[in-house]
């Protein structure tokens, strides 16, 4: 009988199965994760982020769990980044706004730093965020170049809206918002966008 994705990911969790010993950025590596955007094998693209739009990807955290640092996997170099940072959003609930997420944390904005080609990117959130309940959350990633940073990820994002506490938000596996951000993160997110690509990333 097959197994369904999400029980698919359940016993990659329980497992350990692809949480490699990965490191390279100062956050952690993928034997600290505590959730991931899907398991390490899935990823089979790149993308290129546009510059200045912040790119979600869902996932599952159980409540209780400290979120302290976020990770993506870099495939390409940025050719002179002004703003590279990552933030924590809820799934709608938090928000009054409709079709748009909650901010729950954002790691210090990198500036001008540089970010290598294939290289696991850590940064930590700049204060730990416990999860207040067991569902979805959304990774993001924002960087501000002349080329941006390729990305690990899979082609394929969702469709289908989440229905949140009484209120329909447009939440999807993967999206984007907001468009000339710099080095804060919007709160709310700003109006989502589905994207069929869905970025690899995990919290540690």
């Amino acid at each position: 009988m097959a197994i369904s994705n999400a029980e698919m990911v359940q016993l990659y969790q329980a497992l350990g199965v692809g949480k490699l010993p990965m490191t390279g950025g100062p956050a952690g590596s993928l034997k600290s994760a505590i959730a991931m955007t899907m398991p390490l094998e899935v990823p089979t693209s790149s993308l290129g982020p546009s510059t200045g739009i912040m790119y979600l990807s869902a996932v599952y955290i159980t409540q209780g769990q400290t979120i302290s640092n976020i990770n993506f996997i870099t495939t390409g170099a940025a050719n002179t980044p002004t703003h590279t940072w990552f933030a924590l959003y809820d799934d709608g609930r938090g928000s009054s706004s409709a079709n748009q997420l909650a901010l729950l944390g954002q790691t210090a904005d990198q500036g001008s730093g540089a970010v290598a080609a294939n290289t696991n990117l850590g940064l930590a959130l700049n204060t730990p965020w416990v999860a207040q309940y067991t569902g979805i959350y959304y990774l993001a990633f924002m960087q501000a170049a002349t080329g941006t940073s390729g990305l690990m990820g899979l082609s394929g994002g969702g469709t289908a809206g989440l229905q949140v506490s009484g209120t329909t938000t447009s939440a999807t596996f993967s999206m984007t918002a907001g468009s000339g951000l710099t080095g804060l993160a919007s709160n709310p997110s700003g109006t989502l966008s589905s994207t069929p690509f869905n970025l690899f990333a995990y919290a540690s």
